[in-house]
Formats: C-alpha cells, sequence, structure tokens
C-alpha cells in the first residue's frame, strides 16, 4: 500500500493533514470544446433526436461514438459484482 490515510473524511481534512500532491495532475485526453454552450446544448439535442431524425453534425457523430466506446470500455473493466 502507499500509505494513505484512509481515515480521513474528505479532500479538505487530506489536504491539510498531508499537503496538496506533488504531482502535477496530467489529462489522459485533449478536452475539445467547440462554440459555447448553447451550441453544446444544440449538439446534445441533435443526438438526442437522432434516433428518429439525424440531424447531427461531424463532430456530433464523433463525441456519440467516442461516448459509445468509453462506456463498453468502463463495462469491460468495471469488476463483476
Amino acid at each position: 500500500m502507499l500509505g494513505v490515510n484512509e481515515g480521513a473524511v474528505n479532500f479538505a481534512e487530506y489536504f491539510r493533514m498531508y499537503g496538496m500532491p506533488k504531482t502535477s495532475g496530467t489529462v489522459c485526453a485533449l478536452f475539445v470544446s467547440y462554440g459555447g454552450e448553447r451550441d453544446q446544448l444544440k449538439s446534445r439535442i441533435r443526438s438526442a433526436v437522432s434516433p428518429w431524425v439525424d440531424r447531427r453534425e461531424q463532430i456530433d457523430v464523433i463525441r456519440d461514438r467516442l461516448e459509445e466506446r468509453a462506456v463498453a470500455l468502463t463495462r469491460e473493466l468495471a469488476p463483476s459484482i
């Protein structure tokens, strides 16, 4: 074990006891956004109605496929209970 105090109730308490982590949190994938919140909402709506009327743009299709793959991988890697 890495010597983690599992008795800490929350992150604030843990950080008070041990300080902030020394490593930088590197992301495993880039976050790509386009437009603003309104464009993201319209994109989600297009994806939601796509089973009936597919009006998705190419970026919507790519995002939907990536999300489907992420869900499948999560289910595949999750321990069976």
